[in-house]
């Protein structure tokens, strides 16, 4: 339900990386508040991402209302006009990942032992698998 209401606004202004990458993965710009150095990393990698649609304000000692208005305005007027940008950089992303994953299974299919498993070691964490062992990674 957030990541629906999220599509629906003109800009989000946020602290949270999550609601960030809800927003400019539907198109959304984003002001994203950053109050530590971790996080000036984390969204600082969002605006890397999304480009221009991203604007983030380090939340410090020196931040005036009037940086903070700026950035606000900012998103608001370049709104439409970023939108077909961020949704291009977010199926971007998505078609890497499928290709990251892809790549991923060829390098799985292709350490299969002649059974069909792959080895990782017993791990002794969660359910065994099917085949009631717990060191074996099925593909599903």
């Amino acid at each position: 339900r957030v990541i629906r209401r999220i599509g629906q606004c003109r800009i989000v202004v946020t602290g949270s990386y999550q609601a960030g990458v809800f927003a400019l993965s539907q198109g959304i710009p984003t002001v994203a508040l950053a109050g530590s150095g971790y996080y000036l990393d984390k969204m600082s990698g969002l605006a890397d991402q999304f480009g221009e649609g991203c604007h983030v304000v380090a939340v410090n000692a020196s931040l005036s209302a009037a940086h903070l208005q700026e950035a606000i305005a900012s998103a608001w007027d370049s709104a439409e006009r970023v939108r077909p940008a961020l949704l291009a950089r977010a199926a971007d992303q998505v078609e890497r990942g499928r290709a990251a994953y892809a790549r991923l299974l060829d390098i799985v299919r292709t350490s299969r032992d002649g059974r069909g498993d792959v080895y990782c070691g017993d791990i002794g964490s969660g359910p065994p698998g099917e085949d009631g062992r717990r060191d074996s990674l099925q593909e599903r």
